[in-house]
């Protein structure tokens, strides 16, 4: 556990690029250079001024002198506030001092406008000591800005005052303890020479590479993963920011309704409205005489229903998606380990629920032969050929019914109802859309196990894999030879499904255990 943690400013902690790169932009068009691209000059960002003039525009010392000159006439009264705190910054400094440790800032920039900025964004409170550079140009090298905040932390900020100008016997021991946090390789290289452990963040201006070629001990990708890596402790995972819902449901009742199932109206009209073109083309085709290739189309348009439905289905599910996607994000990025192990253990979860349920509505509609209509109901087009079947029912209707069901319809209720009324909701509707009584009852139990992976893993590629896997054992099933399906479709497999889906299930509702048993 660190005691000591020095921060770089810039990349690091706060966002500079905006104030920095228009102040150079400002600078270099004082000096008659124009460059209107902002982007060009981030390399500016981290490195000291006046040596980033020398080395980017061939500047003598003269003239570089006077870029920064004209720099800081903008950059102290605008560029200063053109900067932004990176998300949970705040957080990670009120963790540190909580822990009781010191914290100091070691920056390239000006110690006065260093200050400054701290103010503005109201965590001054959180160091010991800022130190910078001067504005005469003296102590700008990382080395020397990391060595007087070492001292300071070290022996107080009166630390010249006693003569004390050099690290002392009991150095050692501090430096074992201390950590410069940097987003660029003068960070390293000026922890390095300190003798003291480098940190570096990719999250700011200077690459993964950059850092590591610099010698940096640890990189941390996110604020959140150097807030655990400082303080030795998990932290509770939010969604990213990027990936976070955006809509916030209206309020009534009523209006929560529409909210709710907005969605699904769009989806449902879509695909309608394409299937209904479709058809309309189809039979417009057949009526004239047209030819209609039977290797396509089957032999008196038998798959033509197969095709109509595969494609009306993806393009209600492309409707939604884009008419969604930038108010109701979902995460799709696998950011935790529990959310791997939940995704893996849906592949037997799905397969086992799905064949027990398959075989014990079979069974039941042997004994209640009333229920036998409902069964034929429910079974696959198999008039279509197989890998087309595949592609519908084991890949469009899967993505499609979870982007629908779990990522718009569970998301938004959830809003309104809460986690548990809502999946409990989403899993009913998901039974009644299929409007048939035995799968209608099969789609209720499956879509409460897919939305409480989803939840779990918080992450709508878990459910997605879940229902595919779902999916494709009961397509194909039928399609294994004849000794085999008989095998497959007995009491003894029956009640290995059972055991494989609730195991796997088990594991779901653990998955945090397994995590932490693997540490």
């Amino acid at each position: 556990m660190f005691g000591y943690v020095l921060f770089d400013l810039d990349g690091t902690l706060t966002d500079p690029k905006e104030g920095i790169c228009k102040s150079v932009q400002y600078a270099l068009h004082r000096l008659g250079i124009e460059e209107p691209d902002i982007d060009k000059l981030e390399p500016f960002i981290g490195p000291p001024l006046k040596d980033s003039f020398t080395s980017f525009y061939g500047f003598d010392d003269e003239k570089a002198l006077k870029a920064v000159s004209f720099y800081r006439e903008r950059f102290s009264e605008v560029g200063l506030y053109e900067n932004k705190l990176y998300p949970g910054i705040d957080n990670l400094l009120k963790s540190l001092k909580e822990k009781g440790m010191k914290t100091a800032i070691a920056s390239s920039k000006p110690t006065v406008f260093v200050e400054k900025i701290l103010k503005y964004f109201k965590i001054d409170k959180y160091f010991d000591v800022v130190i910078g550079s001067e504005l005469d140009g003296s102590r700008s090298d990382k080395s020397e800005v990391v060595k007087e905040a070492l001292l300071s932390l070290y022996y107080g900020t009166d630390h010249s005052d006693k003569g004390i100008h050099d690290f002392g016997e009991d150095a050692q021991e501090y430096k074992s303890k201390t950590v410069m946090v940097g987003d660029r390789k003068f960070d390293i290289k000026g922890a390095k020479d300190m003798g003291v452990y480098a940190a570096g963040v990719s999250y700011g201006y200077g690459s993964r590479d950059e850092l590591k070629k610099a010698g940096a001990d640890n990189i941390s990708g996110t604020v959140d993963k150097l807030t655990e890596f400082l303080t030795g402790q998990k932290i509770k995972k939010e969604i990213p920011e990027k990936f976070r819902r955006q809509t916030e449901p209206p309020k009534g009742s009523f209006l929560r309704a529409i909210y709710v199932l907005t969605p699904f109206a769009l989806y449902y009209l879509s695909n309608v409205a394409a299937m209904s073109i479709m058809l309309g083309y189809y039979n417009r085709v057949a009526a004239r005489g047209g030819t209609l290739s039977e290797k396509f189309w089957g032999v008196n348009g038998e798959y033509a229903s197969g095709y109509i439905s595969g494609i009306s289905m993806l393009i209600g599910g492309l409707v939604i998606l884009l008419m969604y996607i930038k108010t109701d994000r979902v995460n799709i990025a696998f950011k935790e380990k529990k959310s791997v192990y939940i995704t893996l253990l849906s592949i037997p979860a799905g397969a086992g629920c799905a064949l027990f349920l398959n075989l014990l509505a079979g069974n039941l509609c042997r004994i209640i032969p009333a229920l036998s209509g409902y069964m034929k109901d429910a079974t696959y087009n198999n008039s279509i050929p197989v890998v087309v079947g595949a592609l519908i029912y084991v890949i469009i209707s899967p993505v499609v019914e979870e982007i629908l069901f779990r990522y718009l319809i569970f998301g938004r209720a959830e809003k309104t109802l809460g986690t548990k009324i809502a999946m409990f909701a989403s899993a009913l509707f998901f039974g009644l859309y299929h409007g048939n009584l035995l799968q209608g009852i099969y789609a209720f139990i499956m879509g409460y196990l897919m939305v409480y992976a989803y939840k779990k893993a918080d992450n709508l590629i878990t459910s997605v894999v879940f229902h595919m896997t779902a999916n494709a054992v009961i397509y194909f099933l039928p399609c294994l030879p004849e000794k085999i399906t008989g095998i497959a479709t007995g009491y003894p497999a029956m009640a290995l499904y059972l055991i494989m889906g609730v195991a796997a299930m088990y594991g779901i509702a653990n998955s945090k255990w397994m995590v932490d048993r693997e540490k």
